[in-house]
């Protein structure tokens, strides 16, 4: 039996783990790749570096935490290359244990009506002639790894129920976001697939101390989603910048994107302020910056997070949002005065009686 051809062989069902890389431009592509990560004195030997690898059809493997690129990176790896096939990126983790040899490695299923057997396609033939990256590697079952090495080690892939093995030209790359050598040291990874891996290494740096990285980051997100925001010029005040550059990123290139992004939607003119910053901690809770109390600085930071506050409001549809701010702040007033009148007009700048009328109105007074 002829191995079957593309044009004939059907590709193996649509899985949620599975995406086929997009038909961009690879200009567009490789312009935000450039930026996002060899902005950097630290990135311009990785990517001479890259460019090298690209051009081989050697296995790459990139390393590096959660959110620092290493998609991208293989992405670039794809583009940058010769090679003008699809590029097919499948989250290991994602796949089904139950599906996975059959979603990477294809099958032959029971005969058709014409005695032939029906042949579906995995992933390492819909990658032919392109690149097949395989992101969280440490996630692959043993008897998996044992199928990818024997793939690489043939150069031929045999699906499931077939009885000849298909020859394969695709280009593989993978990603790990643990340390894969302990991994292996762990017992559960294969060390011959990690030697057959790890021709040429690739480690992403995190965020974390490098600060003069982040605030050109910054920048190059802020110019991206500005003018899809109706901002043409984007600041970052100084009080922002410091913050950037302080916190941890924990998150890395993900997080940093999401938080400009969200600093760009809140902002006010194209002005990233401290308080538009949405910054997570280590548990991934958002926290915002503080400022020394009873300063402008504060005052302007309270005032900016209370616009952030009603603009969510206001995209709820929140009814009778007037009364209940205005039945919020008067209240809140009355007991920050510890139910003195006088002292709730002075903090609300009004007269006694306009605090008076307003604390029956709300119920917090009883009337007369």
């Amino acid at each position: 039996m002829t191995p079957p051809t593309q044009s004939h062989t059907p590709r193996l069902r649509e899985h949620p783990a599975i995406q086929e890389g997009l038909r961009r431009s690879r200009s567009v592509l490789l312009a935000r790749i450039q930026a996002l990560l060899f902005d950097s004195p630290y990135y311009a030997p990785l990517r001479a570096f890259l460019d090298r690898l690209a051009r081989s059809d050697a296995p790459a493997l990139i390393l590096g935490e959660l959110g620092s690129g290493k998609a991208m990176v293989a992405e670039y790896l794809h583009h940058a290359s010769q090679r003008r096939g699809p590029y097919v990126f499948v989250n290991c983790k994602a796949l089904d244990p139950a599906r996975a040899e059959l979603e990477l490695f294809g099958y032959e299923d029971l005969p058709g009506p014409d005695g032939s057997p029906r042949e579906v396609e995995g992933c390492f033939e819909a990658a032919r002639g392109g690149s097949l990256f395989l992101d969280e590697i440490e996630a692959l079952s043993p008897a998996l790894q044992v199928k990818l090495l024997h793939a690489l080690q043939e150069r031929r892939i045999q699906r499931t129920g077939a009885s000849i093995p298909v020859g394969i030209d695709t280009r593989l790359i993978v990603a790990a976001g643990t340390d894969l050598a302990s991994v292996v040291r762990s017992g559960e990874f294969r060390e011959d697939l990690y030697y057959q891996l790890n021709v040429a290494p690739v480690r992403l740096l995190p965020l974390r101390g490098r600060a003069d990285d982040v605030i050109a980051l910054v920048r190059y997100f802020a110019q991206l989603y500005g003018p899809k925001l109706g901002h043409q010029e984007v600041e970052v005040t100084p009080e922002a910048e410091a913050l950037l550059r302080a916190h941890p990123w924990h998150g890395n290139l993900r997080e940093l994107e999401n938080t400009v992004h969200y600093a760009m939607i809140v902002s006010r003119d194209g002005r990233i302020g401290a308080a538009d910053l949405r910054l997570l901690q280590a548990s991934g809770e958002p926290t915002f910056p503080v400022c020394e109390p009873g300063s402008q600085a504060d005052a302007d930071l309270v005032l900016s997070a209370l616009e952030v506050l009603f603009g969510r409001l206001f995209v709820q549809g929140q009814p009778d949002l007037y009364e209940l701010v205005e039945r919020s702040l008067v209240s809140s007033a009355f007991r920050h005065c510890k139910g003195n009148q006088v002292q709730t007009a002075k903090c609300l700048s009004v007269s006694r009686n306009v605090v008076r009328t307003q604390l029956k109105r709300f119920g917090l007074l009883e009337k007369d």
